[in-house]
């Protein structure tokens, strides 16, 4: 009888033990702009800058109603930064006529010029001016 038991208990264990949801399971979809993203680099511009920040302490928050809202929280980096904190509309243009470099562009609060605009195979952000001596500003979700 005891044999019976330890198997029937044995295979009610085993039977539930492989019933596991698949819910958590990676579901490869695309990041999608709208979320709060924390800058963690700034480089490029004329004098080669490569600046990196600590998560969280710059967080640029992107919205579905077409507008950002830029928060920054560390002093050191003003210099750095395109946009004083605030809350500005910004736009997304395909660029049917580029290489893979730069499908889209993004222009925030109509200053030109407008960032070449990436999320990248790593999940980042990417505002990229550097074709213009500009800045090239890498983003982490927050």
């Amino acid at each position: 009888m005891k044999k019976m038991l330890l198997l029937l208990v044995s295979v009610a264990s085993l039977t539930l033990n492989s019933c596991n949801s698949d819910d958590e399971a990676a579901t490869n979809e695309p990041v999608q702009l709208e979320n709060t993203w924390s800058l963690v680099n700034v480089r490029g511009g004329f004098s080669g800058t490569n600046k990196s920040f600590a998560k969280g302490k710059i967080l640029w928050t992107f919205r579905t109603d077409g507008s950002v809202i830029v928060a920054n929280n560390d002093a050191a980096a003003t210099p750095y930064m395109p946009f004083e904190n605030g809350n500005y509309p910004y736009a997304i243009t395909v660029n049917p006529n580029t290489t893979d470099y730069c499908k889209e562009s993004m222009t925030i609060n109509d200053l030109f010029p407008s960032f070449c605009y990436n999320i990248d195979d790593s999940n980042q952000l990417v505002l990229d001016a550097n074709y213009v001596d500009g800045f090239k500003y890498t983003f982490v979700k927050n």
